[in-house]
C-alpha cells in the first residue's frame, strides 16, 4: 500500500511540472508579439507585425525645424579677406546674447562658425558706406570667423543653433527663367484681379517648395509685384504694392518701376515647425540691398521684421 502511494504521489508531481512548461510556453513564443505595439521607429502606429529594427532604423530622427518665434533679427557683412564679420548696431545689445550666436550663414548657404569679439568703435574716416572697403571704419560689433571662410562683402544672418537647426536647412536651386505654364498665369491673375507683365520661377527650395516672381502692369499710378510660394498644387502668395507718379523710382531709387530675377540672392531656405519654408534672401537695388525673411505656409506667405539693409552706393 505505502509502495502504491508514493508510485501515485510520483506521477502527480511529474503532472505538475509538465502542466507549468506547457503554460509558459506560449508566453514565451507570444514575449516578441506584445513588445508590438503597432509602431515604427519613430513611434508612430503602423499595425504591422514587429520586427527587429536595423542599425539604420534605430539612428532616424524627425528632421530639425525652425519656430519662426524663436529667430533674431541679426544681420551683418564680411570684411575684404573672409575673416571677419560686422553687425551694426547699438552697444545696448547684451553680450549675453551676442555671444550665443555662433554660427551665420549667407549667400547660397555659405555656413560658417563665428565667435563674438567685441565691439568696434570706428572712426572719423567712415564714408557710411556697409562695404568691406569701409569695415574697419564702421561701429558694430565684430564677429571672428572661426570654421569656414566668409565671402568677402556679402550679408550674413547670424543665429544660434537652437535657433536654425542645421538639418532643418533646405538647399536652393536657382532658377529665373519666365514661366510659360498660362493655366498658373491665369491663377494668379485670377487671384489678384490684375494682368500680368511677366511671371518667373525664382528657386526651387529643396523639392519642397517653389519661389515665383509676378510682375503686373501697372494700373495708373498703382504698381504690383508679387512673391509666390507654391508648395504641391497651394499658393501662399506677398504683395508688394507702390502707389507713386515717379515712374523713375517706384519701389526703390532709380529702379524704373522694375524688378525681375537678377534683383534677388538668396542666403538660405529651412523647413518650420509650423508646417512651411522660411526664405532667406536680399533686395538689391541701385544703392544698396535690404534683407528678407519670408515665412511661407500652405495658405499664407508673410516677411517677419528684419530692420537690415545695406547702403553701397559708390
Amino acid at each position: 500500500m505505502l509502495k502504491t502511494s508514493i508510485f501515485l504521489l510520483m506521477i502527480l508531481t511529474l503532472s505538475g511540472c509538465f502542466q507549468t512548461e506547457d503554460q509558459e510556453s506560449p508566453l514565451e513564443r507570444e514575449a516578441p508579439v506584445q513588445q508590438d505595439s503597432g509602431t515604427n521607429a519613430n513611434g508612430e502606429g503602423n499595425g504591422k507585425k514587429f520586427e527587429e529594427p536595423t542599425g539604420s532604423e534605430e539612428s532616424i530622427e524627425p528632421a530639425g525645424e525652425v519656430d519662426v518665434k524663436r529667430l533674431g533679427q541679426v544681420f551683418g557683412f564680411a570684411d575684404e579677406n573672409g575673416k571677419r564679420l560686422l553687425v551694426n548696431g547699438s552697444e545696448d545689445i547684451s553680450k549675453e546674447a551676442l555671444s550665443g550666436m555662433t554660427q551665420a550663414i549667407g549667400e547660397q548657404g555659405n555656413l560658417i562658425s563665428v565667435v563674438y569679439e567685441g565691439w568696434q568703435e570706428g572712426d572719423d574716416t567712415n564714408n557710411g558706406r556697409d562695404t568691406s572697403p569701409n569695415f574697419s571704419h564702421l561701429p558694430g560689433h565684430i564677429y571672428a570667423v572661426t570654421e569656414g571662410s566668409a565671402q568677402p562683402n556679402t550679408t550674413y544672418y547670424l543665429f544660434q543653433r537652437k535657433q536654425i537647426p542645421l538639418d532643418s536647412l533646405l538647399p536652393i536651386t536657382t532658377d529665373g527663367q519666365v514661366v510659360t505654364d498660362s493655366d498658373l498665369g491665369e491663377q494668379i491673375e485670377n487671384e489678384k484681379g490684375r494682368t500680368l507683365q511677366q511671371l518667373w520661377r525664382l528657386a526651387d527650395l529643396g523639392g519642397e517648395a517653389k519661389l515665383y516672381l509676378a510682375l503686373f502692369r501697372p494700373d495708373g499710378p498703382d504698381y504690383l509685384f508679387c512673391m509666390i510660394l507654391r508648395q504641391g498644387e497651394s499658393l501662399a502668395v506677398l504683395d508688394f504694392p507702390a502707389t507713386t507718379k515717379d515712374a523713375y523710382s517706384v519701389w526703390r531709387v532709380d529702379d524704373l518701376g522694375e524688378i525681375a530675377p537678377h534683383h534677388f540672392t538668396y542666403l538660405f531656405a529651412a523647413r518650420t515647425s509650423e508646417p512651411g519654408v522660411l526664405v532667406g534672401m536680399e533686395w538689391h537695388g541701385a544703392e544698396g540691398m535690404n534683407s528678407l525673411l519670408l515665412h511661407g505656409t500652405e495658405d499664407r506667405l508673410t516677411q517677419l521684421e528684419t530692420r537690415y539693409g545695406r547702403y553701397t552706393s559708390p
